[in-house]
């Protein structure tokens, strides 16, 4: 289902729900889900995961690398044993894989065990955000791969229970944004 800006579920959670449950943030990659997820959490005093950082810890090395050497079906396998494994014992915010969210047992662990929160960011801040980044999968330097992979997954990530206008935004203004309309 497709909800505008700050809309929801009517009597989804409580207006108590951000302070005893986990966010998490889907959304492409370079939409801001690590730097708004820290500001998220500073501000609201939570713990923040970043799931591939955690990813490449275990796997001790980095993402491209780990899709360059051993394919995005290993890579897909390993993104979700560490999503099942977080320590969730606290509220925290979490930053998702940019396909995270688009496999069916991962939507089922989110739905269960706190909010999604797509943060909606226009392709080209996208595109002109990913040019700079080394460390991403070299196909998506492609464009016309990082439109196809775009119009992908924009379905699954609609699918989120909040989405959020992240554009090119500060991230800090980003986080209290998300915050506000989840408190509302």
């Amino acid at each position: 289902m497709i909800w505008a800006e700050g809309e929801r579920l009517a009597g989804s959670f409580s207006s108590h729900f951000p302070l005893m449950r986990n966010i998490f943030l889907v959304g492409f990659m370079g939409c801001g889900k690590t730097s708004v997820g820290r500001a998220m959490a500073t501000l609201r005093s939570q713990g923040f995961i970043d799931l591939d950082d955690q990813i490449e810890a275990h796997e001790r090395m980095e993402i491209s690398r780990i899709f360059e050497e051993r394919g995005e079906p290993y890579f897909r396998e390993i993104e979700n044993r560490a999503l099942l494994s977080l320590d969730l014992s606290s509220a925290k915010v979490v930053a998702l894989g940019g396909g995270t969210f688009t496999f069916p047992r991962n939507i089922d662990f989110v739905r269960n065990n706190g909010i999604s929160v797509f943060l909606d960011c226009p392709l080209d801040v996208i595109r002109a955000r990913c040019e700079t980044y080394q460390h991403r999968p070299l196909f998506l330097r492609d464009p016309a791969k990082l439109i196809e992979l775009f119009q992908t997954r924009l379905p699954y990530y609609l699918a989120a229970d909040l989405r959020v206008e992240a554009g090119d935004d500060p991230p800090e203004l980003v986080a209290r944004k998300t915050l506000s309309l989840l408190e509302k």
